[in-house]
């Protein structure tokens, strides 16, 4: 571990961009009101023509909306247009809010961000008594991402269906593993959140919806903001959200139907105006204090010493040669990004109402302005990283064909290729099997990335290949497998059955009718998943797994062929086991 390391320090001195002098805002902003102006409509006038969804878009600078426009229409049905007034809901960026709550009751002596979780909340999973407060704030808990276990039950998969937060809960609790030992490694989880919200519930003995009134929307006068608990409640000036139609549908457009409760890991409807406000304090503290701003920036660290770059619901990056803290934001046909870039003073907050490829522009924007207003101001195109350069040779005995091929990633339930590269060395690809990065040699079986700082190290142990990859924030082994199809009817035969899970409170049956593999997800619609899968984004990932469109199903296979359950994951969920409960 320590080589993987030191190896990593060298990587990123090699991909970090040259000094640059910090620009003086009032040098680039001088003057620049209107092309501003002009940048926001070369960028989101085109994707807004004729009757479609669309945008609100904000600038910030210095604590004043400086830039506040609307584009494409907030409610198809009603022809109502986007303006700077309207509300729009923005996701996950409500965390920091959250976030915001749990480091007042720290500062105030009433909420030890150090201690179990258990201390505030009972009937929680064994499992769940090392998890501390602060993890869940910097996703360290290991806790199982509860969207992800509402699709897997069999839930609406565009997220339509009730959710409250009693709701969320009551799944949480019903886990009985964690994905990883508390503070060991970091995966995003909402779920954190919603625990959070539940221990600040119990502390305030009042809803997250008042206690946010209360403590930031008030004092802040964001009068237009609100954590929405009620999705049938009348909001002025409110946006509806829309999703492409299919190919067979009519019209261009769906309404996406927004039933969804759960507040503190998401839920905050508001405005343009009133994140700007929510934007000054968050930069000055002036309001809640100069302790209370540096909680909210402070990054976490795992147990082992790394420093993580998320912080009180904001990711700590870099941007453009730019020190950037940010958050996005997406959940049922609704899409935002929330930009501060410190050393300009400047601030960009994109919400859209669409669930297409065309709704994530916030970093294209930013990329407009910093290249076209701020590089001009300094006379240079800007800093241009550093070309990474071979440190090392591999090892003699290395041939590159030897390691090309599939490997499966347990942890994360997705796939990675090892591909012989034009030049003849060895590229990494993603599950898709599209390539992500060249891998440059620094001796031995070790490697950079071409794509940024990470090592990739190259095992062998008992004729099975495997490669672990290290970054600065996030590690993970891959293993090297067979990924071909089933190929024939009685390969899966043994599959046929029904699998349960006490954890998710659900079922799934396989049968086969006229050599079809068919899958019924507990009382839902039968559906094809084999030879010709009728889902979306299905695909096999070899002889026993399967991706169903949103988790993969691993079968587990007994010593004569048979099969006596699955586990079940994703990205955020590593494994829900199901076991078999009926006769094969």
């Amino acid at each position: 571990m320590m080589y993987r390391v030191a190896i990593l320090s060298i990587l990123i001195t090699l991909f970090a961009c040259p000094a640059r002098a910090e620009p003086t805002p009032d040098t680039w902003l001088n003057g620049s009101d209107q092309a501003i102006s002009d940048l926001a409509e070369t960028r989101f006038a085109p994707l807004t023509q004729g009757e479609s969804p669309g945008f609100a878009v904000g600038v910030m600078y210095e604590d004043e909306l400086i830039y506040a426009a609307g584009f494409g229409m907030a409610d198809l049905e009603h022809q109502t247009p986007i303006t700077a007034q309207s509300r729009f809901y923005i996701a996950s960026i409500s965390k920091q809010f959250t976030a915001a709550i749990a480091f007042q009751l720290a500062l105030e002596g009433r909420l030890d961000l150090h201690a179990p979780i258990t201390d505030y909340l009972s009937g929680l999973p064994e499992a769940y008594h090392d998890i501390r407060v602060i993890d869940t704030l910097h996703h360290s808990g290991g806790i199982r991402e509860y969207t992800s276990l509402l699709l897997m039950r069999g839930d609406d998969w565009s997220v339509q269906d009730r959710m409250s937060n009693s709701d969320a809960l009551e799944l949480i609790r019903r886990q009985q593993d964690l994905d990883f030992q508390p503070g060991t490694q970091f995966r995003y989880s909402s779920s954190g959140y919603v625990l959070l919200t539940a221990i600040l519930e119990t502390l305030e003995g009042d809803s997250l919806r008042a206690i946010a009134e209360r403590r930031i929307f008030e004092p802040l006068n964001m009068q237009s903001t609100h954590f929405d608990d009620d999705h049938g409640e009348i909001i002025p000036d409110r946006v509806r959200s829309y999703r492409p139609q299919l190919p067979s549908g009519r019209g261009e457009w769906r309404q996406w139907h927004k039933h969804f409760d759960v507040v503190g890991d998401g839920g905050i409807v508001t405005t343009l105006a009133d994140m700007n406000r929510w934007n000054g304090e968050l930069s000055t503290g002036e309001l809640f204090g100069e302790a209370w701003r540096v909680l909210m920036h402070q990054t976490g660290g795992l147990n082992d010493g790394r420093e993580l770059d998320y912080a009180g619901g904001l990711w700590m990056q870099e941007f453009e040669g730019l020190e950037l803290i940010s958050h996005g934001g997406g959940m049922g046909g609704f899409i935002a990004d929330y930009l501060r870039f410190p050393e300009l003073d400047l601030a960009i907050l994109v919400m859209a109402n669409r669930n297409d490829a065309a709704a994530f522009q916030a970093y294209d924007f930013a990329r407009d302005i910093i290249s076209t207003l701020v590089r001009a101001s300094e006379g240079s195109p800007g800093p241009t990283p550093s070309n990474p350069q071979i440190i090392g040779q591999p090892d003699p005995a290395f041939v590159p064909a030897d390691w090309v091929g599939a490997y499966f990633i347990e942890s994360r339930n997705n796939r990675r290729y090892l591909r012989m590269g034009e030049d003849g060395a060895l590229d990494l690809h993603g599950g898709g099997d599209e390539f992500l990065a060249d891998l440059i040699p620094l001796g031995g079986y070790s490697f950079a990335l071409s794509s940024g700082a990470a090592v990739l190290e190259l095992s062998e142990e008992n004729g099975l290949k495997r490669f672990h990859l290290t970054a600065e924030t996030y590690a993970y082994e891959a293993t090297a497998y067979d990924d071909s199809p089933p190929t024939s009817l009685a390969s899966i035969r043994p599959i046929v059955g029904l699998y349960c899970s006490d954890e998710l409170e659900t079922s799934y049956r396989f049968r086969i009718e006229e050599s079809r593999l068919l899958m019924r997800v507990q009382h839902g619609s039968e559906t094809e998943i084999w030879p010709r899968p009728t889902l979306p984004n299905l695909t096999w990932n070899g002889q026993d797994r399967v991706w169903i469109g949103i988790a993969m199903i691993k079968f587990r296979r007994t010593v004569d062929g048979g099969v006596s359950g699955f586990g079940m994951g994703d990205g955020r969920v590593s494994n829900v086991e199901f076991t078999r409960c009926d006769t094969p």
